[in-house]
C-alpha cells in the first residue's frame, strides 16, 4: 500500500506545486522572490538549490513555498519533516497540502495510519478544489479503505474526477467499463 500511494502521490500533478507550467508567480506577497527564485531552480531540477528560498519565502509567510518545502522533503522520504511542513500548509487551508498529508496518513507514511483522518483531509482537499483528491477518495471506496468497498460509489468519485482531466481517474474508468464494475 505505501509504495502504490508514493507513486500516486508523485504522479497525480502533486509532485511539486511546482506547477512550473503555472509560470512564476509575480512578486507580490511576501516570499514571493524567494518562492520565484526556488521555482526557478525546481525548472533547473536544482532541488536541493531550490529547498533554502522555499524554506526563506516559507518563514516569510508563502503558504505555497511551506507546500514545496514539505514535497521536497516528502520526494526525499524524509516524511517526518515533509509531515512537520504540509501540516504548516494545511492550517493555512492549502488543497494540495491537505491532499499529500491525507495521502501520507493513508498510507502510513511518517505517521500511524488513519483512515478517518485521511478522509477528512482528502474530503477537504477535494472541497478546495484538489482533482487528485477525488481521485484518491475513489479509490478509497474501491479498496475500501475506510469504507465499505463499493465499486459503484467508485465509479461516481472517478467519474467526477474526470470530468476535471484526472489522468489516474480517465484510467481507472476505462477498467470500469472493460470490466463492467460499478457502471
Amino acid at each position: 500500500i505505501k509504495e502504490c500511494l508514493t507513486i500516486l502521490m508523485l504522479t497525480c500533478g502533486t509532485s511539486l506545486s511546482l506547477a512550473v507550467g503555472a509560470g512564476l508567480p509575480t512578486a507580490t506577497e511576501p516570499g514571493d522572490h524567494e518562492l520565484q527564485q526556488g521555482l526557478a531552480a525546481v525548472q533547473a531540477k536544482q532541488y536541493d538549490v531550490a529547498l533554502p528560498h522555499f524554506m526563506k519565502s516559507a518563514k516569510a509567510g508563502n503558504v505555497r513555498a511551506t507546500y514545496d518545502v514539505g514535497v521536497i522533503y516528502f520526494q526525499k522520504e524524509n516524511y517526518s519533516e515533509a509531515l512537520k511542513w504540509f501540516q504548516k500548509a494545511v492550517d493555512a487551508n492549502y488543497p494540495d497540502a491537505e491532499y499529500m498529508l491525507g495521502n501520507m496518513y493513508l498510507a502510513g507514511l511518517g505517521v500511524p495510519q488513519d483512515f478517518i483522518r485521511a478522509k477528512s483531509l482528502l474530503y477537504k482537499a477535494e472541497d478546495g478544489g484538489n482533482i487528485p483528491a477525488i481521485t484518491a477518495i475513489g479509490h478509497m471506496h474501491e479498496s475500501g479503505w475506510g469504507f465499505q468497498a463499493d465499486a459503484h460509489a467508485a465509479f461516481a468519485w472517478y467519474s467526477r474526477a474526470a470530468v476535471h482531466d484526472g489522468f489516474d481517474a480517465v484510467a481507472r474508468l476505462s477498467l470500469r467499463y472493460l470490466h463492467g464494475e460499478g457502471v
